[in-house]
């Protein structure tokens, strides 16, 4: 078996400490979401039975078990959610309190949960957890609860595994710039906090940042029996996870129709085949999608109520245009705000001055990534294809995530589209930055990354920083 390199386990080793860091320091049930996703995986191993049964059988309660029911409201972690002035409960008697209910606890009182809102998943990431959760189905509650957020912690290193890998396929066995991709996606606070908490997301993000490397492969080395199975298992994969990470089979099928164009040179009749079938997939995919999002009703007004919503979360409004539904909520709070902060269940958030400075350096490093590419056109052109592959993905997630929120804001009001969603494109930054360091100067480059990973470092200890003063100070 060939060792890892010392660089990437180095960076393993970085990431592997903040999402532990992360899963201790967070109060139980302070992870996004994570009551729902506890209560997926304890019905699902408790009953034996598949969760989507749920769906058909069970109220719309939101209800847990009466053992996780129980244990938000004598722990205290139930109110602790957005509850700023409110710290986890620590006296004695507060943890007396709790075992003694819990020893009265039985199966029964673990297995009478109803619906919740995480069980419209798919069951890979429940059934995964599952091997966390059985073993220990009659230990406390809170043992089984960290065991699967350290289970999580193997999908947040796969992320990172991912930018090292894409990082060199783009730019060769060049560790310094592999080093660089992978610590920009190591040391971003959102994703660690995702790594070490029950939630999926990290999960979305593995199969992301695999699927983007894989199609990069496909891309510089052409197309084998192997490599389409691996792309077949990620697909089916992203799909059975979460539907958020279902877009990165646009990537895929992407990186095998740029090998089709270059199989296709010179032959007229199969090149417009290949065009046809890709006018017709991508005419298929925004069909579908403004036909999702509107529920069936496809008509002139909504579809124009639905593109003036896209265009003002990107843009502003032109006179003409009625204010869409969440006129606030935006591209910076999508891209800046909610990326880099808003940690736990939107609890934990770095100083607004930081998030400023933040949301400046990603306007000028969006700027500086455009001119690198147009500077370096030459090697642009060399990579066309890779840099297809990159513009796909981010179109096709943010496109599905349009959709989503567009389906669900007329009744709900919420803006869906969140920062932590993003996070399965933090290979394709990764990347960037690398791109960024080595157009610069030989001198320069490597000194610019090391600010770059410095300051996002800084970020990182942050966000720890902030969630131990809103838990513990």
């Amino acid at each position: 078996m060939r060792r890892l390199p010392a660089p990437l386990l180095a960076v393993l080793c970085i990431a592997a400490v903040q999402a532990l860091a992360w899963s201790v320091l967070l109060p139980a049930f302070q992870g996004q979401d994570e009551a729902p996703h506890f209560a997926y995986t304890q019905r699902l191993v408790e009953t034996g039975k598949p969760t989507w049964s749920a769906l058909e059988t069970l109220p719309r309660s939101n209800s847990y078990s009466t053992e996780v029911s129980r244990a938000l409201v004598l722990t205290g972690h139930g109110p602790l959610r957005l509850n700023l002035s409110m710290r986890p409960y620590a006296a004695q008697i507060d943890e007396d309190r709790w075992r003694a209910f819990a020893t009265r606890l039985s199966g029964k009182d673990r297995a009478d949960g109803t619906y919740t809102s995480s069980m419209r998943n798919p069951p890979l990431y429940y059934m995964y957890e599952g091997i966390a959760y059985a073993p220990l189905r009659n230990a406390d509650l809170f043992t089984r609860l960290y065991a699967m957020r350290w289970l999580t912690i193997p999908f947040f290193l796969f992320a990172v595994l991912s930018a090292w890998l894409l990082a060199g396929e783009v730019f060769g066995r060049r560790r310094w710039l592999q080093a660089t991709a992978a610590l920009v996606v190591a040391l971003q606070p959102m994703l660690a906090q995702l790594g070490g908490v029950v939630n999926p997301d990290a999960a979305i993000a593995a199969l992301w940042g695999l699927g983007l490397w894989l199609a990069a492969v496909i891309v510089n080395r052409g197309v084998t029996g192997h490599r389409l199975v691996a792309a077949g298992a990620i697909a089916v994969g992203s799909v059975l996870v979460q539907a958020r990470a279902a877009p990165v089979i646009l990537a895929l099928a992407t990186a095998l129709a740029v090998r089709g164009w270059r199989w296709t040179a010179g032959r007229r009749r199969e090149r417009r085949l290949l065009v046809g079938a890709i006018a017709g997939g991508t005419l298929a995919v925004v069909a579908g999608g403004v036909w999702y999002a509107l529920r069936g009703e496809v008509t002139v007004d909504r579809v124009r109520e639905m593109a003036s919503y896209i265009w003002q979360f990107y843009l502003p409004r032109p006179s003409f245009m009625e204010p869409t539904l969440v006129p606030e909520w935006g591209v910076g709070e999508v891209f800046v705000e909610r990326v880099w902060s808003g940690m736990a269940q939107l609890d934990v958030y770095l100083a607004p001055g930081v998030l400023d400075a933040v949301s400046i350096a990603t306007i000028a490093g969006a700027v500086i990534v455009l001119a690198t590419l147009v500077i370096r056109r030459d090697a642009t052109r060399r990579r066309a294809g890779l840099l297809a592959v990159f513009v796909v993905a981010l179109v096709g997630l943010m496109y599905s995530l349009h959709v989503a929120a567009w389906r669900d804001l007329p009744t709900g009001g919420d803006p869906i589209i969140t920062g932590r969603y993003l996070t399965p494109l933090l290979p394709m930054l990764g990347v960037a930055v690398a791109a960024v360091a080595v157009s610069l100067p030989r001198r320069v480059g490597p000194a610019a990354a090391t600010l770059v990973l410095g300051l996002e470092g800084l970020l990182a200890l942050g966000a720890l920083g902030a969630a131990v003063v809103r838990f513990y100070g």
